[in-house]
């Protein structure tokens, strides 16, 4: 979250990591300052928010984690800070949240 650049980026990608990120609004505010006009969000995961959470809560030394909230509650959260959603799946096999930087 302290990373600088005088560089915009088309694409951020949180690949199996974003339940691990503690304050989620300054993660999304973050990555639209880091991001051109029209840049992507993608937070994805090769498995389904269950089988995360479910792991995730068997762990004994509990992970520093958040569990996956639906899609469509990430996808709101998002689009507050400025993302608009171009392409979601949070089913058996998959969790990805796509936005855009408006």
């Amino acid at each position: 979250m302290e990373y600088e650049s005088s560089k915009s980026y088309d694409c951020i990608v949180a690949y199996s990591c974003y339940p691990h990120f503690k304050n989620k609004e300054k993660f999304f505010e973050k990555s639209y300052s880091l991001l051109k006009s029209g840049g992507k969000l993608v937070i994805a995961h090769i498995e389904s928010k269950d089988v995360i959470n479910l792991r995730h809560s068997k762990i004994e030394d509990k992970l520093d984690s958040n569990t996956l909230v639906d899609i469509e509650k990430l996808a709101e959260f998002a689009q507050k800070r400025g993302f608009v959603s171009s392409y979601t799946q949070d089913d058996s096999e998959f969790y990805i949240y796509v936005g855009k930087k408006s």
